[in-house]
C-alpha cells in the first residue's frame, strides 16, 4: 500500500513539473488565474492519462515519470485549445440547424 503511494507522489510531481513547465510554452497565458487552471489540469491529465498511455502503448513502467511529465506539459495546452474551441463555437446557429429552423451547411 505504501509502495502506491510513492508511485502516486512521483507521477504527481512529474506531472506538476511538466505543465509548469508547459506555461512557459504558452504566450497568451499572461494572468496568474490562467496560469493556475494552466498547471491544473496539466496536473489532472497528467495524472489521469499516464497510466491508460503507459498501458496503451506498452511503455516500460519506469518511463512513467517521463511520460506523465510530457502529458502535464502538453495536457494544459490541449485543455486551453478545447477551451477556445468551445468558446469559439455558435451554438445556437448549430442547434438551429441540427432541428431544422436554419439553412443547411
Amino acid at each position: 500500500m505504501m509502495h502506491m503511494a510513492f508511485d502516486d507522489l512521483g507521477l504527481i510531481a512529474a506531472a506538476l513539473v511538466g505543465a509548469i513547465v508547459g506555461v512557459f510554452a504558452q504566450k497568451e497565458i499572461v494572468t496568474w488565474r490562467q496560469r493556475m487552471v494552466f498547471v491544473l489540469s496539466g496536473l489532472a491529465i497528467g495524472y489521469y492519462i499516464t497510466p491508460l498511455v503507459v498501458d496503451l502503448y506498452f511503455i516500460k513502467p519506469e518511463l512513467t515519470g517521463a511520460v506523465g511529465f510530457l502529458i502535464g506539459a502538453f495536457g494544459g495546452g490541449i485543455m486551453s485549445a478545447v477551451f477556445k474551441a468551445i468558446g469559439n463555437l455558435d451554438l445556437a446557429e448549430i442547434l438551429k440547424n441540427r432541428i431544422g429552423g436554419g439553412d443547411p451547411k
